[in-house]
């Protein structure tokens, strides 16, 4: 049993009680693979960081993913009266907000709720398909025909039009 001394609590313990960070190796004063701090100990600091600043873990994120500040974020929140940008509702009544983006350029689209987030997300963001389900619940509803369902909406897939 190898044992390692913590630098926050100052224990020594077991090095199995240390998580190994292989970014460490060069760092000067540790030359092990392991985290200066105990397993116990990082949680304990990320948790004090936390109560800090309890926003600082989402405004990374809205950063690294989609290059946009937290003060941005709320502008646009701002410009969409808090609602989502789909279907208008508050984001109480259908979920948390979702930066919706281009999945193929990056390009943010706007804010929406977690609901209307999936339904693009199951359509592959796919216009066509989006389109035509449109006009299946509208022939659900009676206000189109079967023709319209199978015939309107058919497109040349080769040549890319309708």
């Amino acid at each position: 049993m190898d044992l390692k001394k913590c630098s926050r609590c100052k224990l020594s313990k077991d090095e199995v009680l240390f998580r190994v960070k292989f970014n460490n190796l060069n760092k000067k004063g540790n030359t092990d693979r392991l985290n200066p701090q105990c397993y116990q100990c990082e949680l304990e600091v990320r948790e004090e960081s936390k109560l800090k600043n309890p926003t600082y873990a989402f405004e990374r994120r809205l950063l690294r993913r989609f290059g946009i500040t937290l003060i941005q974020y709320n502008e646009m929140l701002k410009e969409q009266n808090n609602l989502c940008a789909i279907c208008k509702k508050t984001f109480e009544e259908r979920g948390k907000p979702c930066v919706d983006h281009c999945h193929t350029f990056g390009t943010i689209r706007g804010i929406i709720c977690d609901n209307c987030n999936i339904g693009i997300a199951k359509f592959a963001d796919n216009i066509e398909f989006l389109k035509q389900a449109i006009v299946y619940l509208e022939v659900a509803q009676g206000k189109r025909s079967l023709y319209d369902m199978f015939h309107a909406l058919t497109f040349d897939r080769e040549a890319g039009v309708r």
